[in-house]
């Protein structure tokens, strides 16, 4: 629970901006979803994953066939929690970021996301338009 609310303003935004129909969000927001996805489809890429809320949260988005934009933003923001965490805590090396794991792929992706989430939260939350 504590996992779901700690990512549920931006979920909440999130998923304003894909009901006002932006389309540059979606296309990003799909393609996030999507990769992660496929990324965790094997139980061994999330095993040591903490907290267990978050492995559990994985489990059970990855074994539904459907599932709603909020499950979907719920699952895309609590990974690039994980993400964001990792990378900051404990000792990191360059190579370990570019290797074998995709890291780079991952930032990249997770920072696109993030940029288009903002820019598209900043068109629709201007008090000046």
């Amino acid at each position: 629970k504590r996992l779901k609310a700690s990512v549920k303003p931006q979920v909440e935004l999130a998923k304003d901006i894909i009901i006002d129909n932006n389309e540059e969000f979606k296309d990003i927001f799909d393609k996030a979803f999507e990769h992660f996805k496929n990324r965790y489809d094997d139980e061994e890429n999330y095993k040591d994953f903490k907290p267990n809320a978050l492995k559990l949260l994985i489990k059970n988005t990855i074994g539904s066939l459907d599932h709603t934009p909020e499950e979907k933003l719920t699952f895309l923001f609590a990974i690039f929690k994980g993400f964001r965490n990792n990378y900051f805590h404990g000792e990191k090396l360059p190579n370990i970021i570019s290797s074998d794991k995709n890291y780079d792929t991952e930032f990249k992706l997770i920072n696109k996301f993030l940029k288009c989430f903002f820019e598209a939260l900043k068109k629709n939350y201007n008090p000046l338009n």
